[in-house]
């Protein structure tokens, strides 16, 4: 079963298709989707291709991809699969803060992987109250993904760890921060904190760290549009502009100049 609804993008999140007991066929994206793309194996199996990343996708288990992220599957068999398509006002902003990467696999318990089959009725119709009902399902879908693999991914010991790193590296991004850093906050080896973290966030601290800043260079430029692109860019923690633009434009498709200007931040 599938549906097209109707998208909203004044909502902080709108759908845009859901389906479950979908017979998948193959699907090739070499430019991704334009949506956040949510997909799950009911019955059967899949395999996924994300760049130089491979998956079985199996029953109980899902990938998050986000909008533009080249992308191809296939079914291996018969396989069934659940869906759900979306965007929204705040879809980057709550996406990004759950799964700060831009794909997750995430495992699902019996509660989450029939979560779109239970809601699917809730998108049938499209008047203004039922498109509000569905920011706030597919928000509590997303907050339930985040919470069950929050559980399930790291041991006490080692969650401890990363949230003491998320912590530091959120509260001093604006310092220069290395490795070194890294090694002193967590008073253990980077090659095991890099595995725990990864484990957790599908990238290094350090990555996250270029994303944390990236991401407080926007409310900058929203906030502070009087700012010139290098304050902004010394602001968040880059000593050099040119690094900081180069990393805008691939994370963001657009130059820190170009987003400045689309939210008329321009003086």
């Amino acid at each position: 079963m599938r549906l097209i609804t109707r998208l909203n993008s004044s909502l902080p999140l709108s759908g845009e298709t859901i389906g479950y007991h979908w017979h998948q066929s193959s699907v090739k994206r070499p430019q991704g989707y334009p949506f956040y793309h949510w997909l799950q194996t009911e019955t059967g199996m899949g395999k996924v291709l994300i760049g130089q990343d491979h998956f079985v996708l199996k029953p109980q288990e899902g990938l998050l991809i986000s909008p533009f992220v080249a992308h191809s599957y296939y079914p291996d068999g018969n396989w069934q699969t659940a869906f759900l398509t979306f965007s929204g006002a705040l879809a980057s902003e709550i996406v990004n803060y759950l799964f700060p990467q831009k794909y997750s696999y995430l495992k699902l318990d019996h509660q989450v992987a029939h979560y779109l089959q239970h809601h699917y009725a809730d998108f049938q119709k499209d008047d203004d109250t039922t498109t509000a009902l569905q920011s706030a399902v597919i928000y509590h879908f997303l907050v339930l993904l985040h919470q069950r693999n929050l559980n399930k991914m790291t041991t006490f010991p080692q969650k401890a760890i990363v949230q003491l790193l998320v912590e530091y590296l959120r509260s001093h991004y604006t310092q220069k921060i290395t490795n070194n850093t890294i090694q002193e906050v967590t008073k253990f080896s980077i090659a095991y904190t890099n595995k725990i973290f990864k484990n957790y966030y599908q990238m290094t601290p350090l990555q996250y760290l270029t994303d944390f800043r990236l991401r407080k260079a926007k409310e900058l430029m929203i906030s502070s549009p009087q700012l010139q692109i290098q304050e902004i860019a010394e602001s968040v923690g880059f000593e050099d502009v040119s690094h900081f633009i180069k990393l805008f434009r691939e994370h963001n498709q657009i130059t820190p100049y170009q987003f400045k200007k689309s939210h008329n931040c321009i003086d």
